[in-house]
């Protein structure tokens, strides 16, 4: 009995002890205060916040303080190479301005909000299209106030997608922020969901600036699967007044918002705008430009040879290509294509509203690119939504199917190989033939008879097919030399190397 009674004030004891302890496990306050990380690539970048960056100086910051121009020269949370007098260094681009007007509807000569000493202020109910020329680079704003989003109205704005055809009405788009500090699936979302299913004008496309899109009515065609904090969203309407609905604000929809964030990654993701998409290693398009269109095809019909797994599906406006994909052995096949680039005027980069579609499938196992037929054209949209047989720009995505057989076929070589320079001797001018299976890394110099290199011919990437290098040898005394060319395929990593004897008579 006595040895029960010492245990039992034992375990009282004990419990008593440790009952204190049990705050520790408490949930902790909700933070007063937040942060936010973006990384800025080279070109364009569509982002929202989920706080409001401030600056103990000057609570809260403006676009002058991110710019960082004359009037605000402290620059410490700077973004932006600005200069009032050639805006083309960096652009900030509205739903409701894009910047291919003239003049440019970008900071910091117009903006939509003011505060009374008129320097320009982020409105937090939209995202920004923001053009980089200046290296890419990060910012962070820490102990910052969370955005407070209450429902809003939204009024599309048909300037970012203004179609050229004649007697085609335009589509109508929004820059949606996303000011969560979690991602959340973009079919979970209460706020995606009430858009898409409003009485009067419900959205219609979802894309973000990365070249994936999400339509409710489509069955299965998106890619785009989660909203991500800090980046912003096209929302496609087919009318211009606003909502019936207002639009929700965001709410997380699994639980609360977390606290603290993952590490962020590094400021190194250095892009060039000239950079060429790598997803498809055959076919190559500029990917980023300022806007893009959805092409859906859901079915290629083709008995004789029937795609396979790998394979290739590209779309071009004339020779360009403008957007390809690889076939994953399922339909539908999706293609982001991309529009010519306002941020480079001088340069054809991307498709033109209403130019024809050009489709090409490269066929692995066989090294050829074929050509199919074009569908019938039609100079209205079938479909006001998911055209089938009209042009670029038409409606807010394309649909279709390749049935209409085979156009062209272009064999392209099998094995790398270097010819003969023609005409061999030559006085001055020669050609020098070159064989590429793949799409290659290729060097091409010239040396004499010590050995020594006299010339790079060429250093450059080349396209698979039959290339012709055109030389002209007017600083070179007469004799023998040596063509030398180093290839390393850039699409199943074949490497080739040869020598060929040139003669030049003069």
């Amino acid at each position: 009995m006595l040895s029960l009674i010492v245990l039992q004030i034992t375990l009282l004891f004990s419990t008593a002890a440790f009952a204190p302890e049990e705050l520790i496990f408490s949930a902790p306050p909700p933070p007063q205060t937040f942060s936010q990380f973006i990384q800025l690539e080279r070109g364009w970048n569509l982002v929202s916040w989920y706080v409001v960056p401030t600056d103990p100086n000057t609570p809260p910051l403006t676009f002058d303080d991110l710019f960082n121009t004359d009037s605000v020269p402290w620059g410490p949370q700077s973004w932006f190479d600005s200069d009032r007098n050639n805006p083309i260094l960096d652009w900030v681009g509205k739903y409701d301005g894009p910047p291919q007007t003239n003049p440019p509807t970008v900071y910091p000569w117009y903006g939509w909000e003011a505060d009374p000493g008129g320097r320009w202020q982020w409105d937090f109910r939209q995202a920004y299209y923001i053009h980089l020329n200046s290296p890419a680079h990060s910012c962070e704003f820490t102990n910052s106030p969370r955005v407070s989003n209450p429902s809003y109205v939204i009024t599309p704005s048909y300037v970012w997608d203004d179609s050229i055809a004649p007697n085609v009405p335009p589509n109508y788009w929004y820059f949606l922020p996303y000011p969560l500090r979690m991602e959340i699936p973009v079919l979970s979302s209460s706020t995606i969901t009430a858009l898409a299913t409003d009485p009067i004008n419900p959205m219609v496309l979802l894309k973000s600036d990365d070249g994936k899109f999400y339509q409710p009515n489509l069955g299965g065609a998106a890619n785009l699967v989660y909203l991500e904090p800090g980046r912003g969203y096209f929302a496609g309407f087919r009318l211009p007044n606003t909502l019936q609905n207002p639009c929700l604000n965001f709410a997380p929809e699994f639980g609360s918002e977390p606290q603290s964030l993952p590490p962020q990654p590094p400021d190194n993701k250095e892009v060039n705008p000239g950079t060429f998409s790598l997803t498809t290693p055959h076919f190559t398009f500029k990917s980023g430009t300022h806007w893009w269109y959805p092409v859906v095809i859901d079915t290629v019909n083709l008995i004789e040879t029937p795609l396979e797994a790998g394979d290739e599906i590209a779309v071009f406006d004339g020779p360009l290509c403008v957007g390809a994909t690889a076939y994953s052995d399922s339909f539908p096949i999706i293609i982001s294509a991309w529009k010519d680039d306002v941020a480079s005027p001088a340069t054809l980069d991307g498709y033109r509203n209403d130019n024809e579609m050009i489709f090409k499938w490269f066929d692995v196992s066989t090294n050829q690119e074929i050509t199919f037929v074009l569908p019938p054209t039609t100079q209205a949209a079938d479909d006001p939504i998911s055209p089938t047989h009209s042009g670029f720009g038409h409606g807010f995505l394309a649909k279709r199917s390749l049935v209409d057989g085979i156009a062209q076929v272009l064999q392209l070589p099998r094995e790398f190989k270097l010819g003969q320079n023609y005409p061999n001797p030559f006085n001055a001018d020669t050609n020098i033939p070159l064989e590429l299976p793949e799409r290659s890394q290729v060097k091409i110099e010239l040396y004499n008879l010590c050995g020594q290199r006299v010339a790079t011919l060429f250093d450059g990437v080349k396209n698979a097919g039959v290339a012709r290098l055109s030389y002209r040898a007017d600083n070179l005394a007469s004799g023998m030399y040596f063509v030398k060319v180093n290839c390393e395929g850039l699409e199943r990593t074949g490497r080739f190397t040869a020598v060929e004897k040139i003669i030049l008579l003069k």
